[in-house]
């Protein structure tokens, strides 16, 4: 075993047993997912990947994924473009709070929900379809494998995600869009 492995190893089998915290219940389907999962995966710049436990599990990135699409806009469209959009107030917020400047309506941080919808909708392309296939390439490339659409999480938040719908319908109203009076 090699060094980076066996540190890997030493750190996995320390914090195995940490069983604080519970799994996330807002998204029902979240619920589903085994606590006893963990794992730990790290690739070097030279492309090696060292791995330890559960860490071929499949998992959703969920607000991890924020980053990740604030990095490519930014790069895509530029930081003059993102920052019209969503301010970079490091607010410390939670990640569902409904933080919108009082002038602008833009959210206040990206790295919140309504702040992630904002820079969501600078991904290029023209259509559902063509975005998002933009965006699976991009995070593939990053996982270093192709990222699969989980259906069942999707149903689960689309069925439960009023509050990310309605912070952008309200945001959308408070900016004067012509969008806000779409229904789907």
């Amino acid at each position: 075993m090699n060094t980076i492995t066996r540190i890997l190893a030493e750190v996995h089998e320390k914090l195995r047993s940490c069983d604080a915290g519970t799994v996330a219940d807002y998204i029902p389907e979240l619920s589903a997912v085994d606590p006893e999962l963990f794992g730990i995966s790290l690739t070097t710049p030279d492309g090696h990947t060292h791995a330890v436990g559960d860490s071929e599990a499949s998992f959703t990135i969920q607000s991890v994924s924020k980053a990740f699409v604030y990095g490519l806009v930014l790069d895509t469209v530029g930081a003059e473009a993102t920052e019209r959009r969503v301010d970079l107030e490091p607010s410390g917020d939670a990640f569902n709070e409904i933080s919108l400047d009082p002038v602008s309506s833009k959210p206040m941080n990206a790295m919140i929900n309504a702040g992630a919808i904002a820079v969501t909708g600078l991904i290029p392309g023209v259509g559902v379809e063509e975005r998002f296939a933009w965006l699976c390439d991009r995070m593939s490339a990053f996982a270093g494998r192709p990222l699969e659409f989980d259906q069942r999480v999707y149903r689960s938040e689309r069925d439960t995600g009023h509050r990310n719908r309605a912070m952008n319908l309200d945001r959308l109203r408070r900016s004067g869009s012509t969008f806000a009076d779409r229904r789907d």
